[in-house]
């Protein structure tokens, strides 16, 4: 995407390139050229945007290159694991924002502390930070973990 709004390869390209325009020059060009992943641009949750500010041999800034995933490639990753009934599995973003959950409800939502990733002492939760500053959270309830056990327990003796 040029800077004067001029898209190439406008396949599947929101209608609406002045308003995504005017957001990724605030977010994305004083990153210096580095790569920014963006969740949430006017207020879209089901795409992401992996975003580059594109400068000439000279530092004049000439645009982005802007790669646009579809949210529902999460789905995949949710769907692959256990009985997700048992666990909710999250991925925040670094303005603490749900970006993609097994639980479509919770996308969107901004998470005011860690606590909000938790369902209570009665899971327990793994997180881990991404190379691009996101969380991945994965909460698991204790009553599936020890149904689990017990099963092996069981085969055991």
């Amino acid at each position: 995407m040029k800077e004067n709004g001029i898209v190439f390869g406008n396949a599947g390209v929101s209608s609406d390139v002045d308003i995504l325009m005017k957001e990724l020059e605030l977010k994305v060009k004083a990153t210096q050229g580095e790569v920014v992943w963006l969740s949430g641009l006017s207020k879209d949750f089901e795409n992401i945007y992996v975003v580059k500010s594109m400068n000439n041999e000279f530092g004049k800034h000439m645009g982005f290159l802007v790669v646009k995933v579809k949210q529902e490639i999460f789905n995949k990753l949710f769907k692959a694991g256990h009985s997700s009934s048992n666990r909710r599995m999250d991925i925040i973003n670094n303005t603490n924002t749900v970006i993609a959950s097994n639980k479509k409800e919770k996308v969107g939502i901004h998470q005011s502390n860690t606590e909000d990733t938790n369902t209570g002492s009665d899971s327990l939760t793994y997180k881990n930070k991404v190379e691009n500053g996101w969380e991945i959270i994965i909460s698991t309830k204790n009553s599936y973990l020890m149904k689990e056990i017990n099963g092996v327990i069981s085969y055991i003796c």
